[in-house]
């Protein structure tokens, strides 16, 4: 029983750290929307390429770091999802792992493609005097931003769907008052996942078409989206020190 029990006491301290970084970058991408319009911002791309040929070193550490932070929020999550099997509705719970799994899977594979092959490309890009490989790779390193926007979108739009799944099992979860308000937590941080999709695409094409940028329109979204997510991993972590202290409880039992 004890060895049950600290599998789920650990997941739950990881919420907690998880919870805080969550809310230190909530503010401080808030704080960056406010300050500047990100849909303007046009790299200068022969600059950027040096800056990873030259700092590919760098680049990969950092995305590993992203890599492992996505791979430990999964373990996190799935915790949670094995806890919301032992409930009436284990197919929501399922739902909700699976979901969730494909979105943090999708930020690790960007990152490593971010932070190895893209490095590589550009060192590739400093060495080679082949003018139509050069620019092969140019294109490469461009497409590869879009590669790791498209993994955080997964995670987004996958990550809501597993949510809403996660909030359902647990909200069925025979009324457990161990679950609290972490089920409609979730479902709510869920829909503020899925709202940040449209509100997005209506401040990219204000700024981009009619050069207006909703400045407070932006940062409220940042803020709903990622407050949202990291409000629910702090209540996941809750439930999961709860369910923990109650296996130790019962693992004291068992061995009186």
């Amino acid at each position: 029983m004890f060895e049950r029990a600290r599998p789920v006491a650990t997941a739950a301290a990881l919420g907690y750290v998880l919870a805080g970084f969550g809310g230190a970058m909530t503010a401080g991408l808030t704080g960056w929307v406010w300050s500047q319009d990100p849909f303007q911002q046009v790299p200068n791309w022969e600059r950027v390429l040096a800056q990873q040929a030259n700092r590919s070193a760098g680049i990969a550490v950092a995305f590993l770091l992203i890599f492992l932070l996505a791979i430990v929020t999964l373990f996190f999550w799935l915790s949670v999802a094995a806890r919301a099997q032992r409930g009436k509705h284990p197919t929501s719970a399922t739902l909700g792992g699976l979901f969730l799994t494909v979105g943090l899977l999708a930020v690790a594979a960007a990152s490593i493609w971010n932070g190895i092959v893209g490095p590589y490309a550009a060192l590739l890009h400093e060495w080679t005097p082949d003018a139509a490989y050069k620019q092969a790779l140019f294109a490469q390193l461009v497409a590869a931003t879009f590669v790791f926007a498209f993994g955080v979108w997964c995670f987004i739009l996958f990550g809501a769907v597993g949510l809403y799944f996660l909030g359902r099992a647990l909200r069925e979860a025979g009324g457990s008052p161990r679950t609290g308000w972490l089920p409609d937590v979730l479902r709510l941080a869920a829909a503020l996942a899925l709202l940040h999709v449209p509100v997005t695409i209506y401040l990219a094409r204000e700024s981009l078409l009619n050069n207006h940028y909703i400045r407070s329109l932006a940062a409220l979204n940042e803020l709903l989206l990622w407050g949202g997510l990291s409000t629910a991993t702090y209540f996941a972590a809750r439930y999961l020190r709860a369910e923990a202290r109650n296996l130790f409880a019962t693992a004291h039992l068992s061995k009186n």
